[in-house]
């Protein structure tokens, strides 16, 4: 416990750390005030047909991926991570702004393409930065690993107090609220990328080197049974994400 409490003060005292793991804390909230609630949104209060509301999370969802992984690509190239991470957390207090007025499927699934897809990149991203500002030049004392778990745990914990304080404020307040709340945490995450991310451009010689693309990668016999085991529980974790609320309140 000794040891683990010496190793939490030091990545603490490190420049901008703790600010960047708040900031973390209310990535981790913004989302999950609406994630757990998406379902009971769209097919209650907006209308959607269970089809129409498969469609426009298959939307949003393939949308996400093309959209990061482009960004990410971007990101290890050309532009900056505070860059991509202000994009990001922008697009986040946008697209739930919008969310909380409109409530047409159809400029929702729009919204959902775009503003939405681009704020999935902060996860991603934020690790990133993580992992190039503090463990690649590394913390005394601290292995990269346990450094690391502290971000994850940073996020992790919003998911403990978030969903439950995201159920009051819909109960008490409805929908509207719910979003402009999740909106409110991007914007304070965007706050904290402004002041505690620094803007660091890619160096030439990364700009310049060769990337792998997706395919080859996944055509490696380990990677693609990895990439296959993610996906089966991301996907087994996202139907009962969606389809608890449902069932809690049918």
């Amino acid at each position: 416990m000794a040891e683990f409490l010496s190793r939490t003060r030091r990545i603490l005292t490190q420049p901008d750390f703790a600010g960047l793991l708040a900031a973390t804390v209310a990535l981790g909230v913004g989302f999950s005030f609406v994630a757990p609630f998406l379902s009971l949104w769209g097919t209650r209060e907006v209308g959607m047909s269970p089809s129409l509301f498969g469609l426009y999370m298959t939307a949003t969802s393939v949308s996400a991926i093309f959209v990061t992984t482009t960004l990410a690509r971007w990101s290890d190239t050309h532009l900056s991570r505070k860059t991509v991470l202000l994009i990001g957390a922008g697009s986040g207090a946008l697209g739930y702004t919008a969310y909380a007025f409109l409530h047409d499927p159809r400029v929702l699934i729009v919204i959902g393409v775009t503003l939405l897809a681009l704020a999935a990149i902060c996860f991603s991203q934020l690790f990133a930065h993580v992992r190039e500002r503090f463990v690649a030049h590394g913390v005394a004392g601290v292995p990269p690993t346990f450094l690391m778990s502290v971000v994850r745990v940073a996020f992790s914990v919003a998911w403990t107090a978030g969903p439950t304080v995201g159920a009051w404020v819909m109960v008490t307040h409805g929908f509207r609220a719910l979003f402009l709340a999740a909106a409110g945490l991007y914007a304070v995450f965007l706050f904290g990328v402004m002041r505690f991310v620094p803007h660091e451009p890619r160096p030439a010689r990364v700009r310049h080197a060769v990337r792998e693309s997706v395919w080859r990668v996944l055509s490696r016999g380990e990677v693609f049974a990895m990439f296959l085991a993610f996906l089966l529980v991301l996907a087994a974790h996202t139907i009962n994400l969606l389809n608890l609320p449902l069932y809690v309140t049918g």
